[in-house]
């Protein structure tokens, strides 16, 4: 209940308790009266004492909110971030009478389901009294009725204060953390991950259970293990209210009280809503709540009133919708996010509320250089994914285009809503949000329209025109981002260049493909074909397969995607496979743990090693016995390989592998400290 709420309510309780003292009196009861006074007391007791909102929660000493988190009676809501509609926005449910289909249609995907509070129907992890266990602390999970409950290392312990603030710790802290036992009150995901959130006793402050579900998979992995990280490095926490709710939630406002740290965060509403694309609603709603208004604009048409439809505006100001979240970024120092939230609204200039990070930004390297050029190809691609918007900006087909009409946006090949029924086709729109008829060449089509005709496409692929070799995507958005254990397409459209390889050991289209090749092969293809002309090329380039370099040699981002590619099915084809499973051996004892579950999930793509018992975040002794079984296995039954793939794939002519040649790359591999987690 707000203060004016309270004060009103305190007033009428006191003027009926007035009422009543006057009656007590008529019925000549003293007793009457002091009963009366106590019940009045009471009730304003409880009224000052209980809090019954978020304003009340948020203030709350560490011991109240402690009590408050322990009351299996507290609703979840007073244990999370308020929602509350302001600076206009509406939330989804005021857009849903006006436009059903569209919301349905949103309803279904994963933008709605970001983030959600828990209820009985949307948890998917496994709850049912599980212990995960995590260097010396374990994680105790239960049902209690709907309730989940996690019994858990004190994570308020590992909010330090540095300088009158709150900041994050970490889980290496040293000294015993006490035990205490805290319900799960949020979820973020529910595409490849889902991850819980438990009440911080500062604040509305939300603290990440540091266990993620793997949706896929059906297991709980931990949450840092999930992305790429020094081995050695500090096992950060993370708090909801100070990032993930610039992207996660509409209008989040982490509305910081002062400098403390503490936190009285607001959202308009939980999830990537409606108005996160189409702008504000208070005025439409308003608008279109006139009849006459609704007539008139039916009659006369047009674009619908104080609303933005980002398919009917400019391509930047479309693109910059996207660009919001989809980009890598940080507020720029005149907003004063902390303490007001996003300010960008969509038609605004994404550049006037957001710094876009770029390769070696002199800003981003001042706060940091992990940031700065960490997520980055030396070329200056990003190869993170979910920052799509940075390689967009940068591609020919956006940059360069004269006609609007043509030139590259989002929703060039993405839509928001889908128009299928079919629930097969639905679960495929889900998963990337493709336009209709755009998981073949249409897009491109749509501007390269000569490349229709078969004979066209072949002279230009020199590829048949089934073939993946002349899918445009395949060779001019290769895998070159990473996210979520596997490779992504970068959205930078380029052209394969062996010198962008070479000089930058970023991948290139053609040796994604075929694995087995050199770098020197596709050198004289790309000349023979394209008249490219590549820099000279070392020897090893002449003698072992890209992949293999890339593979061993590679930082860890290029580690991950190259091991992702050794499972990707048209690859396999096109390569062969009975050559990988040594050098995917290896990989399961990468000093990186996301490196690792790649490798494994691509080795059991190899029938003899589909149930091969592995444990990614096991002990080094213990992957290293896995990583020998399979040496052992390979030796013995599969190392039958044609000459001319053996010698360039480390294969000697008896059919061993050439151990010291894939030690001396190994010993040679780029151990250069790689940081890739949530912003």
């Amino acid at each position: 209940m707000a203060t004016l709420e309270l004060i009103v309510f305190l007033t009428a309780l006191l003027a009926c308790a007035s009422v009543l003292l006057k009656r007590a009196r008529w019925l000549g009861g003293s007793a009457w009266a002091s009963m009366i006074m106590v019940v009045m007391a009471g009730v304003i007791g409880s009224v000052i004492l209980l809090p019954d909102d978020e304003d009340s929660v948020a203030i709350l000493s560490g011991q109240q909110k402690r009590q408050l988190i322990a009351n299996a009676s507290t609703p979840l809501k007073q244990l999370v971030p308020r929602q509350q509609r302001d600076s206009g926005y509406q939330t989804s449910d005021r857009c849903k009478s006006c436009h059903p289909k569209e919301h349905a249609s949103w309803h279904q995907s994963y933008h709605r389901s970001m983030t959600q509070l828990v209820e009985s129907d949307n948890v998917l992890g496994d709850f049912d009294n599980r212990t995960l266990k995590q260097g010396r602390f374990e994680y105790h999970l239960r049902r209690e009725g709907d309730r989940l409950l996690v019994t858990m290392p004190d994570p308020d312990v590992l909010l330090v204060t540095e300088g009158g603030e709150l900041v994050l710790g970490d889980t290496n802290i040293a000294g015993d953390i006490p035990m205490v036992e805290r319900p799960v009150v949020m979820m973020t995901g529910s595409h490849s991950f889902q991850g819980y959130w438990v009440p911080s006793t500062q604040g509305l402050t939300l603290i990440q259970l540091p266990w993620i579900y793997n949706i896929q998979d059906k297991q709980w992995m931990p949450s840092q293990d999930a992305f790429i990280r020094p081995p050695d490095g500090p096992k950060r926490i993370a708090v909801w209210n100070e990032n993930c709710i610039q992207c996660h939630a509409l209008g989040g406002n982490p509305n910081e009280i002062g400098r403390s740290g503490l936190l009285m965060t607001s959202v308009s509403e939980m999830g990537i809503s409606c108005e996160a694309c189409h702008g504000v609603a208070d005025q439409h709603i308003a608008f279109y709540q006139n009849p006459l208004n609704r007539y008139m604009q039916h009659l006369v048409g047009g674009e619908p009133a104080h609303i933005l439809n980002p398919v009917e505006v400019s391509p930047k100001v479309s693109t910059q919708v996207c660009g919001q979240c989809h980009s890598s970024f940080f507020p720029r120092p005149e907003v004063d996010y902390m303490h007001g939230g996003n300010s960008f609204r969509p038609g605004d200039d994404l550049e006037k509320t957001h710094h876009i990070i770029h390769y070696g930004d002199p800003e981003a390297r001042a706060a940091s250089r992990e940031i700065a050029d960490g997520g980055y190809w030396k070329d200056g691609t990003i190869r993170v994914g979910g920052r799509e918007y940075n390689a967009l900006v940068m591609s020919p087909c956006y940059k360069n285009a004269t006609d609007p009409a043509r030139q590259m946006t989002c929703l060039s090949c993405h839509q928001m809503h889908s128009q299928t029924t079919s629930a097969r086709e639905l679960d495929a729109w889900r998963d990337d949000q493709l336009a209709d008829g755009m998981r073949g060449d249409a897009a491109c089509l749509q501007c390269h329209e000569k490349y229709k005709q078969n004979a066209a496409l072949e002279a230009h692929t020199f590829h048949p025109a089934n073939s993946s070799g002349s899918r445009c995507y395949n060779c001019h958005m290769p895998f070159t981002s990473y996210a979520l254990l596997k490779g992504i397409r970068g959205h930078r459209v380029t052209i394969p260049s062996v010198d962008v390889s070479s000089q930058y050991q970023k991948p290139n289209a053609c040796n994604q493909c075929h694995l087995d090749q050199t770098l020197a092969w596709t050198a004289e293809h790309l000349q023979k074909r394209y008249q490219i002309q590549s820099e000279p090329l070392g020897e090893e380039h002449h003698e072992t397969a890209a992949s293999i370099l890339w593979l061993t040699r590679g930082d860890a981002a290029l580690r991950a995607i190259t091991a992702w590619t050794y499972g990707w099915d048209t690859a396999r084809d096109v390569s062969g496979d009975k050559w990988m499973p040594p050098l995917l051996a290896h990989t399961l004892d990468d000093p990186y743990s996301a490196v690792r579950y790649i490798a494994h999930k691509s080795l059991q793509k190899s029938i003899p090693f589909r149930e091969i018992t592995y444990d990614y975040v096991s002990f080094p002794a213990e992957r290293q016995k896995v990583r020998d079984q399979v040496m052992q296995s390979w030796m013995n039954e599969h190392n039958r390989l044609d000459p001319g793939r053996a010698g360039r794939c480390l294969v000697l002519p008896g059919g061993q592998i050439d151990l010291p040649r894939l030690q001396l790359f190994l010993d040679e591999r780029d151990d250069t400290e790689q940081t890739w987690l949530p912003e």
